[in-house]
């Protein structure tokens, strides 16, 4: 019994090995980031533009030098979070708005799809979900 239990600890200490929860927010400890988990996550859908607005005014935590996510940043917490990694608690299957404009068609940027981790360019006009980041 007593195996058992520290095998499930063990686990469950690497499972989460470079994250950690504090308050409305996750953190990689790794990539040193902390990002945003409080319920606009899950509901925030706007434009691009509004996204980056947003994300630059957003006070959480303490603090206010949120930003819009690169796709590898964004894609790494998708990641995390599909492998149990990192348990984020507010979050939709959905398009999430990347900070990064897409080359070949300015009017577009990238975004991720939280469901698939497809990644597209689409227009900045669209909706799309908004999780800040910012550097830790």
């Amino acid at each position: 019994m007593i195996r058992v239990l520290f095998l499930l600890l063990a686990v469950s200490a690497l499972a989460w090995a470079g994250w950690k929860r504090s308050g409305d927010t996750v953190i990689d400890t790794t990539a040193k980031l902390q990002w945003q988990d409080n319920a606009m996550a899950a509901k925030k859908d706007t434009v691009w533009k509004d996204a980056r607005s947003y994300c630059a005014n957003l006070e959480l935590e303490g603090f206010r030098d949120w930003r819009l996510p690169t796709r590898a940043e964004l894609e790494t917490l998708r990641k995390a979070t599909a492998a149990k990694k990192v348990g984020l608690k507010n979050t939709v299957s959905n398009a999430y708005w990347t900070s990064e404009i897409y080359r070949k068609m300015p009017v577009n940027a990238w975004a991720v799809y939280w469901g698939n981790g497809h990644m597209f360019d689409t227009d900045r006009c669209d909706e799309a979900h908004v999780r800040c980041v910012r550097k830790r």
